[in-house]
């Protein structure tokens, strides 16, 4: 007896990937680090900018291991990279 396509209930099915919303908080984390790594005053980048970035890596490294080769996650990781680079140069004038 053969099963009839209309009632028959779907196979299990993968899940769904989670890769671009946790690229796009990244980005959207190393958004904010590079715009607000600078601001060494006070050390308010301790507090303002730091646990955004690494929480942005964070997720970063997550999305990573559902999709390691995308143009996103070079993204991401560029702009954490750039928001380390330009906090450190502006620790060093600061200074």
């Amino acid at each position: 007896m053969e099963a009839d396509p209309e009632t028959s209930e779907p196979g299990p099915t993968a899940p769904a990937s989670h890769a671009p919303l946790l690229y796009g908080l990244s980005i959207g984390c190393g958004i904010w680090f590079l715009l607000t790594s600078w601001m060494w005053t006070y050390l308010a980048c301790l507090f303002i900018s730091y646990p955004v970035g690494l929480i942005g890596l964070f997720l970063w490294g997550l999305g990573r291991m559902e999709a390691p080769a995308s143009k996103a996650g070079r993204l991401a990781i560029g702009l954490h990279l750039l928001g380390l680079a330009t906090s450190i140069l502006a620790l060093a004038l600061f200074k």
